[in-house]
């Protein structure tokens, strides 16, 4: 047991050695390269040895943005190894010619992602379409990006394909992965890959297919509370509205507390809307108008009257959420959305990273070249924390706008009730009392089953609720 303790504590302060060295080193070429441009390639090299990925970032940055740039295989393998370790945000706020100076697959996934949001779907595939090496890291999200920029431009075929071939390829590295965090963004890119197809299906018309195919995506999924959703809206479009209504109804579950989407409701109102159940149809529209109306507006003057105070949306959360206010609290109930989103947590992430960097580079003995890693890694963590500030301000205004956007949208179910309702009076349609729920309206494939819950119950799973109301229109 000594042995390997000894062994073990030997090859830390190998690495140790080893790191000091590199940083050595780095300082060195600094020194006596300071106004040589070209020789940030040698300083990032050293950083990297050291494993002071953050300290490489303002070096990289400000190479490919003043430096007369000449691709190479140099230049691709650090920025490969430096956006892996640090994250995409940090160099997808770069300009896009800047980026265009190197054949890194990490750099022309970023370049993609930031073509595709500016809705340039065929410049994006372009530069990640049979581009990227089939065992890069990089490659399970690059197919994913392939197979929704397709999807988009009605290339449902090629789409397809894309999205298979991302299940395919992030299985695979998921069995590879060393890290946890690595291996669960592999699993949600897998899952989303599994939804994409659905989707497709969905775009295309092809409701049937896509009711069986989101059935392929495992509950257990981060991926499958959001997707439940889409689901519903396909059960919708099959006019299987009591399906539709059990789906909706599983958001109400304390498992899901952290989904916000203010369009649950209104797909709930229109699947009543369209049974003619005319009461429980006001009941959802009386509900949203009561429970966001006067907090919607509130939020909406709150929001923008803060301007681009970043740092000050980056507390948001922390000094939102430890509060002790209603769980009904609007502002709450966005928050609680945006913290647990993926993108969110990656980002948070890589923030408490670059801080704990700082700590270690002021460790280092005292210098120019420290001061210089320390300062550099002070506006590395900043931008970080801005972005994140910036994410929750963009999305606490998307999520606003939906709220605004759903008061409209029940407004005019409101306005389709009192017509209907007007029409059964005018008409004579008697207002009968009956059972409101039979088994004989359910209905189920095979990869659905019947549980009559005759004393048992699930206490760890959610399974897919079905309402079992007739429809009353006609009656």
């Amino acid at each position: 047991m000594k042995k390997v303790s000894c062994l073990f504590v030997f090859l830390m302060m190998i690495g140790s050695i080893s790191s000091h060295a590199s940083i050595d080193q780095a300082e060195r070429v600094f020194q006596k390269n300071r106004s040589n441009l070209n020789a940030y390639l040698e300083v990032v090299e050293n950083l990297v040895d050291a494993r002071y990925y953050f300290s490489a970032v303002p070096f990289l940055k400000e190479y490919l943005v003043r430096g007369e740039v000449k691709k190479s295989k140099q230049l691709d393998r650090l920025l490969d190894e430096v956006v892996r370790a640090v994250g995409i945000m940090q160099f997808e706020v770069m300009p896009e010619s800047s980026l265009r100076h190197t054949n890194s697959p990490m750099v022309k996934y970023i370049l993609a992602k930031k073509l595709f949001r500016k809705g340039n779907y065929k410049e994006a595939l372009e530069h990640i379409r049979r581009t990227i090496p089939d065992d890069h890291p990089i490659k399970p999200y690059v197919l994913h990006l392939q197979g929704t920029a397709l999807s988009l431009l009605r290339d449902y075929s090629d789409a397809k394909y894309s999205y298979e071939e991302c299940m395919d390829v992030s299985e695979k590295a998921i069995s590879s992965a060393k890290y946890i965090r690595e291996k669960r963004q592999l699993q949600m890119n897998r899952d989303y890959c599994v939804a994409g197809i659905a989707r497709n299906l969905f775009t295309e018309g092809k409701y049937l297919e896509a009711e069986q195919a989101y059935l392929d995506l495992e509950k257990s999924s981060q991926v499958w509370p959001e997707i439940l959703f889409d689901e519903a809206w396909t059960s919708f479009y099959l006019k299987k509205f009591n399906r539709t209504l059990g789906k909706l109804v599983t958001y109400k579950s304390p498992f899901f507390s952290h989904i916000f989407n203010p369009e649950i409701e209104v797909l709930q109102a229109m699947a009543y809307l369209q049974m003619c159940l005319w009461g429980d149809t006001r009941k959802v529209v009386d509900d949203f108008y009561n429970k966001y109306e006067s907090q919607s507006e509130k939020l909406y003057s709150y929001i923008n009257n803060k301007g681009n105070d970043f740092k000050l949306f980056f507390s948001l959360p922390e000094l939102t959420l430890k509060r002790n206010i209603s769980d009904d609290n609007l502002l709450k109930m966005m928050l609680q959305s945006l913290t647990y989103d993926p993108a969110y947590l990656e980002m948070r992430d890589a923030y408490e990273r670059g801080r704990r960097e700082i700590d270690y580079v002021k460790k280092l003995k005292r210098s120019r070249f420290r001061s210089i890693l320390v300062n550099n890694l002070n506006d590395v963590v900043i931008l970080q924390r801005d972005l994140i500030g910036s994410y929750i301000k963009k999305g606490l205004s998307t999520l606003s706008y939906r709220v605004e956007q759903t008061f409209a949208h029940m407004s005019y179910i409101k306005l389709e009730v009192i017509r209907n309702k007007k029409d059964q009076i005018y008409n004579a349609v008697p207002n009968t009392e009956r059972t409101r729920g039979d088994i004989q309206y359910l209905e189920r494939s095979d990869k659905q089953y019947f549980w009559t819950f005759n004393g048992e119950f699930w206490a760890d799973e959610l399974g897919d609720y079905v309402f079992a109301l007739r429809s009353e229109c006609g009656i």
